[in-house]
């Protein structure tokens, strides 16, 4: 199995602003720093598997939600 860190870079940023947060606030959620998340949704840094986790569960999805290029409506 291949993982498109282009795919995931890009649901998260899709996810957070569907979410209505900010940068800042899904760091917070997610125990980063908005510069960590910044990097991650512009594809430059890789995330680990525990940070993709924090991330999901901040954003209220599975992992499978963000390497997924399904647009699925209402709660993940």
């Amino acid at each position: 199995m291949v993982v498109s860190y282009d795919l995931i870079s890009r649901r998260i940023r899709e996810l957070r602003i569907e979410r209505g947060l900010s940068q800042a606030q899904l760091a917070d959620g997610a125990n980063t720093t908005m510069p960590y998340i910044n990097h991650i949704e512009k594809g430059r840094k890789k995330p680990s598997l525990e940070m993709l986790i924090s991330i999901a569960v901040a954003l209220d999805v599975s992992l499978d939600v963000l390497r997924s290029e399904e647009r699925r409506v209402g709660k993940e």
